[in-house]
């Protein structure tokens, strides 16, 4: 957002728009109209702030008698056209104001409310005139007969009056704090000029001038020196010296508590196989005595059977055995 008078100024190239000229000349017309704009309560009539804050046709027609008993709406009226110069002052010098804020920032950048700033008091000026513009319409109102449209001028009045004593009051605080910013630039005590040169930086020291690169020496190759033959000598194996070698060490001794130990193992060896063998002849004698059994059970089995089906069962009687008598 571009505040109204660096917009102007950017476009048509006014630069003078922003200048303190320009400020001194918006508040001597504040101060101009504001002579002939100020209307104030006495005990004979109401002022003309009643007049902008009436709000409703009633109380706009009691202000607006009061003032004809007083004949003071002719004065009114000339304080509604005085009131304009009032307007383009207060406006003139405030976006002014704000502008060279922004040209001359104390602090590097510029507020980023400035811009707000500037478009609020131009909005305030153009309420102002739409408050002027109600007050001049029920001035002209008859006071025996009034119409409909008195309530609705003093309704858009006291609205318009309002919104502008907010903006304007709002901008005039904002603007005395920014200026708060520029005191200690303007007003230096001791004496001191009101704005100091800046100061320029300190040349740069030159850079030492760098030394000059020593050249490498050149690399010498140095060539290997032959090595000086040795003479060798022939040495026989008749020659070489025999060491006395140290005699062959008998084989280790077993313990006795080896010996013990292998006994004991073969031992139990032993006794392993004999129970076993023990083991196998008594399986193998009860194999034997089941066999016989088992066929004894059969054939007697098979002669009783014999019997029972055969007619003559004399054929299945077994034949005792001959007993030899000595």
């Amino acid at each position: 957002m571009t505040a109204p008078f660096d917009r102007l100024r950017a476009r048509s190239g006014f630069g003078w728009l922003g200048s303190p000229w320009v400020i001194l000349l918006g508040v001597a017309l504040f101060l101009i109209g504001s002579v002939g704009a100020t209307i104030r309560e006495t005990t004979e009539h109401p002022g003309i702030l009643q007049l902008e804050l009436s709000g409703t046709s009633d109380t706009a027609l009691a202000v607006l008698r009061a003032l004809a008993d007083a004949d003071m709406l002719g004065r009114v009226r000339v304080a509604i056209g005085a009131d304009i110069a009032v307007i383009v002052g207060y406006v003139l010098a405030l976006a002014a104001l704000l502008s060279w804020f922004k040209r001359n920032p104390p602090h590097g950048e510029p507020d980023e409310l400035l811009d707000y700033a500037g478009w609020a008091i131009v909005l305030a000026g153009i309420l102002d005139l739409v408050e002027d513009g109600a007050m001049l319409w029920m001035s002209y109102e008859s006071l025996d007969l009034p119409s409909k449209g008195l309530g609705i001028a003093a309704f858009v009045g006291t609205t318009a009056s309002l919104g502008k004593w907010t903006l304007f009051w709002a901008v005039v605080f904002y603007s005395v704090w920014e200026l708060r910013k520029y005191a200690g630039r303007f007003f230096r005590p001791g004496g001191q000029a009101r704005r100091e040169p800046a100061l320029a930086p300190a040349p740069a020291a030159p850079a030492p001038e760098a030394a000059p690169k020593a050249e490498p020496a050149p690399l010498r190759v140095m060539q290997p020196e032959p090595a000086p033959e040795l003479p060798v000598a022939e040495v026989t194996a008749a020659e070489l010296p025999v060491a006395d070698l140290p005699p062959a060490e008998s084989p280790v001794e077993e313990s006795p508590a080896a010996e013990l130990s292998a006994e004991a193992e073969s031992r139990a060896a032993e006794a392993a196989a004999a129970a076993a063998q023990q083991a196998r002849a008594r399986l193998e004698k009860a194999v034997e005595s089941l066999s016989l059994k088992r066929a004894t059970i059969d054939v007697d089995e098979l002669l009783r059977k014999g019997r029972e089906s055969s007619p003559d069962p004399t054929l299945y009687t077994p034949t005792p055995t001959p007993t030899n008598k000595s």
